[in-house]
């Protein structure tokens, strides 16, 4: 899939920053752009915390094993209800809300990467305005980034395990793209298994921005869904692991985080919609 050159930060984590253009032209997706913004409405997943397979709270962090930030482990409750995307944001996407498609690695239904967190958020604000627009979405309704704590309670999907699928990571092949097994094209979003509720490339694939800032553990945390305070903050989370990084990287609690001006092409995100509160 990608070769990974260049260590990011303090982790073993890795990303690729080597200066070859793995470019190619791409069909204009302009003329689609009705077509692909309401396929984007379409693929939002409804979370409803409370009601049937969903529960109300969920234990964030790892009480055993796993690495010191993720802890101490934490009840985490919600009180709304909220829709997360099923894949990460593609290129054909990003490129009809803003105009331009700064992914290296170049595929319409690829997920895009290269953007920093200022640039996801500004998507956000131009999809929302896109969406409402077109009465795809109302005017009540927003497009933003998950919070942390939401981004977790949706990659477990319900689970307890190290992954969504379980703890026994000879599955993994299944589920994640990660660097044992990235081959050497760059496949669209969705080629691996959901997890259970239905959401693809949670666990590898690329890292996804989430909105809070960064803290080196929980004892802070909030308990209700929200946001880490991000009053003077440099430094954001990032969740899921990608194509460059080992499985341990891809658990459904890991944490990771990088500046928030970091562009790589092992970083992505994925969108929640919420009704504005």
């Amino acid at each position: 899939m990608r070769t990974c050159l260049f260590i990011l930060c303090l982790f073993s984590t890795t990303v690729n920053l080597d200066a070859g253009d793995k470019k190619k032209p791409l069909p204009d997706p302009t003329p689609r752009k009705d077509a692909i913004l309401k396929l984007f409405v379409e693929e939002f997943v409804a979370i409803t915390p409370g009601t049937g397979k969903f529960p109300a709270s969920f234990k964030r962090g790892t009480e055993k094993g796993g690495r010191d930030n993720e802890r101490p482990v934490h009840e985490v409750s919600f009180k709304y209800s909220f829709a997360i995307a099923k894949y990460e944001v593609t290129q054909e996407l990003y490129h009809v809300v803003m105009g331009k498609n700064p992914a290296k690695w170049q595929g319409l239904r690829n997920s895009v990467e290269m953007c920093n967190l200022h640039e996801c958020n500004e998507f956000c604000d131009k999809a929302t305005k896109l969406l409402r627009e077109r009465k795809l979405i109302g005017a009540d309704e927003r497009i933003r980034l998950p919070s942390e704590a939401e981004w977790e309670y949706c990659c477990r999907a319900g689970t307890t395990t190290a992954y969504s699928w379980g703890n026994d990571v000879k599955e993994i092949d299944k589920y994640c793209w990660y660097k044992v097994n990235a081959p050497g094209n760059d496949p669209p979003v969705g080629v691996k298994l959901p997890n259970p509720w239905g959401l693809y490339d949670m666990h590898g694939y690329v890292w996804e921005w989430c909105s809070d800032a960064w803290s080196p553990s929980y004892e802070k945390a909030p308990k209700d869904g929200a946001p880490q305070a991000t009053k003077g903050a440099t430094d954001y989370v990032l969740r899921g692991g990608a194509y460059s990084d080992p499985a341990d990287a891809c658990r459904s609690a890991y944490r990771h985080f990088v500046p928030a001006d970091t562009r790589s092409d092992t970083i992505g995100f994925r969108c929640v919609r919420e009704k504005t509160r």
